[in-house]
């Protein structure tokens, strides 16, 4: 990653994104997730882009009102080598 894009990506995270730490206590597991939301396909697109890892999900609107929204997600050992 290039510092502009390292930069770029920081103001995302920081505008549309969130870390959570998650336990299985069923499994006696933990791990990591980073997620960005928002409603262009192609901002969230290059946040995949940029890092090379994770996935997009789309969540449809549930109301007439709402925008359909895009999730990236990363999680495990490719969340911590980001953070």
């Amino acid at each position: 990653m290039s510092p502009t894009e390292i930069a770029w990506l920081a103001g995302i995270f920081d505008g549309e994104g969130h870390i959570s730490i998650h336990a299985r206590l069923s499994q006696r597991a933990t791990g990591v997730r980073i997620q960005v939301t928002n409603t262009c396909h192609e901002m969230v697109g290059e946040v995949q882009r940029i890092t090379g890892v994770g996935y997009i999900t789309t969540r449809q609107r549930q109301s007439v009102k709402w925008k359909t929204t895009y999730d990236w997600h990363t999680t495990g050992g490719n969340a911590k080598a980001l953070l």
